[in-house]
């Protein structure tokens, strides 16, 4: 009766040791896995043809984008005079609908001094700050030049 016990207190150890280094072959695989996903240049290395596709993509973009500006900087400069003239057309046969004024409502008027008053508040607080500064260092430097 006693080796029974053993026995199966062995087994059992040995399934044990078994599902242990099952777990840790497969903690090594995932962290393995884990490395090569958090690794920028084998990520690169793995997917060349999607990132070298997304590259160009970005690049065309960005060409198209700067290419888009510079014709229309190029057109508008060439269509100013006619634009001018047609204005003027407008506006000589419609002087009614040239520069009319539309009031603000109170709320907004009140809105826009508001915002107004206090960028004035805050531009002359930076300025006080800065200037203390200012006369700060210059006051210490006014005092280690004095001899002691």
């Amino acid at each position: 009766m006693s080796e029974e016990p053993e026995t199966d207190r062995e087994a059992l150890e040995r399934e044990a040791e078994r599902v242990r280094a099952r777990l840790y072959d497969t903690l090594d695989v995932l962290d393995k896995r884990r490395h090569d996903v958090l690794d920028v240049k084998h990520q690169v290395e793995q997917h060349v043809v999607p990132v070298a596709a997304g590259g160009a993509i970005f690049f065309v973009g960005i060409g198209g984008v700067i290419a888009l500006a510079v014709h229309h900087a190029i057109d508008s400069r060439r269509h100013r005079g006619r634009e001018r003239m047609r204005a003027f057309t407008r506006i000589w046969r419609h002087p009614e609908r040239a520069a009319k004024y539309q009031p603000r409502s109170i709320l907004a008027e009140v809105g826009r001094k508001a915002l107004l008053a206090a960028a004035s508040m805050v531009a002359v607080e930076i300025t006080k700050r800065a200037l203390r500064k200012v006369m700060v260092a210059r006051d210490a430097r006014e005092a280690r030049a004095l001899p002691a």
